[in-house]
């Protein structure tokens, strides 16, 4: 399978630089933007290989770069949470011969993401999210598939399910009868007795190839003890009367050994439910807001 390139360009905002990552093309300039660098990475899914996905968002129309900022993470789908999905590509997780290490940072509080070659996205203000292997552009790859058919022996196998030999830990989801409906509390380990139990999951506790992070947040004793999820860091959760409690991280793409899991949510007042499935729909009242993959427990 042939190769594509991935260009990223960079751009000054008042709130700091920011980055864009084109697949298809060789430079990441012009439109008000400047070349930073360009990798190449395959279209499509080869042997050992994880999904690499591009989400965009804008801050304003009318501004010189059309307000762009751009998302970078793993798996199948950047849409959610303000982002349009915006590309696709895949790389690997793991070094292989032949590729270089790229890594993914994110700043705040407008978030943007970027891809830098090495190993380290932060500093200045970036914090370090992953890194991924990919083929640096113009060392002479191109239409050569053999490389993936070699890999697929040596690495397909440690992908799958994401990366067992990893810390996981068991996420609880409780259920409470209250005067305004149903609400749901999402702990590690379990639950107190004052909670109905409904079921339990496994995920990760750390960041690895091929997973996203969710957190969790609270809204404490002062807020009626009510729960929020976010297809994010902490700040996905932080604000309005919610307090972040922890993150995990889950797949956002069906992987062999997950189960489908999905979060929706409901107001007056704004709470949030954790289902087994890929959709809210069999309890009314409740807006389906996104859909993860975790291991059953």
């Amino acid at each position: 399978m042939n190769l594509v390139t991935v260009a990223v360009g960079e751009a000054q905002e008042q709130y700091g630089l920011k980055y864009r990552v084109l697949p298809g093309r060789e430079k990441g300039g012009e439109e008000g933007w400047t070349h930073s660098h360009t990798f190449m990475a395959y279209p499509a899914q080869m042997p050992g290989s994880v999904p690499l996905c591009i989400g965009m968002a804008w801050d304003s129309q009318s501004s010189w770069h059309k307000g762009q900022r751009y998302l970078v993470k793993w798996g199948m789908n950047a849409s959610g949470n303000g982002w349009k999905h915006d590309g696709l590509i895949f790389v690997y997780g793991t070094p292989v011969p032949g590729t270089e290490p790229f890594s993914v940072g994110h700043a705040e509080p407008v978030w943007r993401y970027r891809i830098v070659p090495g190993m380290n996205a932060g500093g200045n203000g970036w914090t370090h999210d992953f890194t991924f292997w990919a083929y640096k552009f113009g060392n002479g790859r191109g239409g050569n598939n053999g490389h993936g058919g070699q890999h697929g022996g040596q690495h397909g196998g440690h992908h799958p399910g994401g990366a067992d030999h990893h810390e996981k830990t068991v996420v609880s989801v409780g259920r409470f009868q209250a005067d305004y409906g149903s609400k749901f509390c999402v702990v590690e380990n379990d639950h107190d007795g004052s909670w109905d139990h409904v079921f339990k999951f496994k995920v990760w506790k750390n960041n690895q190839p091929g997973l996203s992070p969710i957190s969790v947040g609270t809204s404490r004793q002062e807020g009626g003890w009510r729960y929020k999820l976010g297809n994010g860091r902490r700040g996905s959760v932080q604000g309005q009367g919610f307090h972040h409690t922890f993150t995990f991280f889950a797949h956002n793409f069906q992987s062999p050994g997950t189960v489908p899991i999905t979060v929706s949510h409901a107001d007056n007042p704004t709470r949030y439910r954790v289902n087994e499935g890929t959709t809210s729909s069999n309890e009314p009242g409740w807006t389906q807001d996104f859909t993860f993959y975790a291991l059953p427990q």
